[in-house]
């Protein structure tokens, strides 16, 4: 394919545009700014050109949003000097309930793309569950939003919510986590 370049840039700054196709596979909710920046990615497509867009659902990654917080409240219960985990647990807060109204459902995905500029929009899930292991499941824990949850702890508190974390995965023979996405297809206003 001679006609593919590619780059490494942060999309938020990224100044080309006219692209037949944009797309974002679960990455929008890592923009700092939610609205304007997706907003921004919507306008790098051409007038009439395609953005794609993939968050994941409600319920997504379930177990483990609850196992992660019961091993960081074990290890706020533990350390008398939490206060910057509990910070890290209020931004996560924050950030999901930025997530969930976003990526509410198919209907509300459709919704917010197109109040942001496209036309056309239709949404749906893809409904998904991955077999996992413990050390998977930690993996997923640090791919994904959930990483906002423990960005700010020391290495020493990140691997004791770890290992609590990891524990309850193998108590509860946790197997699958739920991997169900939203895929939305818009259009670009000519």
């Amino acid at each position: 394919m001679p006609q593919l370049h590619l780059y490494g840039a942060d999309v938020t700054e990224w100044e080309s545009g006219g692209y037949d196709l944009v797309q974002s596979v679960l990455g929008v909710h890592s923009f700092s700014e939610v609205d304007a920046d997706t907003a921004r990615l919507i306008e790098r497509a051409r007038p009439g050109g395609r953005v794609a867009v993939t968050v994941w659902a409600r319920g997504a990654l379930d177990p483990l949003p609850e196992l992660l917080a019961d091993a960081l409240h074990d290890d706020a219960a533990s350390d008398a000097d939490a206060a910057s985990d509990t910070e890290a647990a209020s931004d996560a807060d924050a950030a999901t309930d930025t997530e969930a109204r976003v990526a509410d459902t198919p209907g509300t995905l459709a919704k917010w793309l197109t109040e942001l500029g496209l036309v056309d929009v239709r949404a749906e899930t893809v409904q998904r569950h991955l077999d996992v292991t413990p050390e998977l499941a930690w993996q997923l824990v640090l791919g994904t939003h959930l990483r906002r949850l423990v960005e700010q702890l020391d290495d020493e508190a990140l691997a004791a919510v770890r290992e609590r974390c990891l524990a309850e995965v193998a108590r509860r023979s946790v197997s699958s986590v739920d991997v169900t996405t939203l895929i939305a297809v818009g259009r670009r206003p000519a």
